[in-house]
This record gives structure tokens, C-alpha cells and sequence, in this order.
């Protein structure tokens, strides 16, 4: 719908956890770091292309995506703003809940807590982020869900979708469509 109106849109399939499980600190501190590094480089061939207006430049990402696409946001500094869906606000959080992890649980916690999206979001202020959450959300609680709140800061929008679960509904995405088209300085939808 945005393209339409001048937006170009890169997706980017990350490997852990889709096609590759979490399963130590040795692995995954290197796993993550690996998709941040994806996730610029690929953020860089939007960058220089030349009908991309690079001062307008957005990340959007869901659950793990947004966990991903903050780390990046708060580390560089370039993109004008941030969406994230329905993220947690640990790496292990998930990853210790879901899979096998050879590692004790505290050291764990301990040794990616450097990659945790609380770790990063106050380094994206003063940019705006939008953070969309769901109130059925089987995955996010509310209480991580405002931690992540509070973590962004002042800049930072925070919605609540009533009766949504985690792949939030229609009304997030409407809302997601207008704000990044304010942000971005494009006609809205």
C-alpha cells in the first residue's frame, strides 16, 4: 500500500530462531551479533540506492524481527524510526522459555543481556518509535510489554490492540500505515 506512494520496502529473513535454534551463549551472542550485521547490511543497500531517499529510512519488525531491528536502531543512529510488534524484552526471555540451552539460566541471562532490546532502546531516543502491543498477547505480558515502554523513553508511542493476539489485527496495522507515513513524510493511506 505505501509503495504506491513512493515507499520501497526491503524484507529481510533472519536464520535464528526461524531455521536455526537458539543453544548457548557461544552460539547465540554470535548468532544475534551475525543478524545485526545482516540486517545493516542489508539496511546499507537500501541506503545507496539512488531513488531511495535515505533520510527517510524505517525499520518495521515483529516478535523476533523487532527484537533484531532495535539493536541495529538504537546502535546507528541513521533511520528516522522504528516499529516494533509485539517484541520481548530478552533474548532469553524466549530463548531459554523455548528451546534447549546448554547453559545454566543466570549465566545465560548474564551474557546476553548486552544484546537485550532494554539494553538498546534508550539509545534511539530522541527518534520516534512506535511499540505495538496486543492485550491477549499469549507470548508479550504487559508487564514486559511496559518495560520495553519505559526502556524507549519519552519518544517512544505505545498501543495497546484490545482483543488482539500476539500477530496483533487489522487496527495495528492501519495505525502502523499512518504513523510510518507521518514519520516518513509520505501521503498516508
Amino acid at each position: 500500500a505505501m509503495a504506491a506512494r513512493g515507499a520501497v520496502s526491503l524484507l529481510v529473513q533472519g536464520t535464528m530462531p526461524w531455521l536455526e535454534p537458539p543453544e548457548s551463549i557461544a552460539h547465540d551472542v554470535a548468532t544475534v551479533e551475525q543478524e545485526v550485521r545482516m540486517l545493516r547490511r542489508a539496511l546499507f543497500v537500501l541506503d545507496v540506492r539512488p531513488e531511495v531517499d535515505n533520510t527517510r529510512l524505517a525499520i518495521v519488525g515483529h516478535d523476533f524481527g523487532a527484537m533484531y531491528a532495535s539493536l541495529y536502531f538504537g546502535a546507528d543512529g541513521h533511520q528516522a524510526a522504528l516499529v516494533m510488534m509485539a517484541p520481548s524484552a530478552r533474548w532469553a526471555d524466549w530463548f531459554y522459555r523455548y528451546w534447549q540451552i546448554s547453559d545454566p539460566e543466570d549465566e545465560y541471562l548474564a551474557a546476553m543481556a548486552s544484546l537485550d532490546p532494554v539494553t538498546w532502546l534508550p539509545l534511539a531516543a530522541p527518534r520516534p518509535v512506535l511499540l505495538q502491543f496486543a492485550s491477549s498477547d499469549e507470548y508479550v505480558p504487559a508487564s514486559v510489554a511496559e518495560e520495553i515502554s519505559v526502556a524507549a523513553g519519552s519518544s517512544a508511542e505505545t498501543r495497546i490492540y484490545e482483543g488482539a493476539g500476539h500477530h496483533l489485527n487489522e487496527e495495528a496495522m492501519t495505525d502502523r500505515d499512518i504513523w510510518l507515513a507521518e514519520q516518513l513524510g509520505v501521503s498516508a493511506p
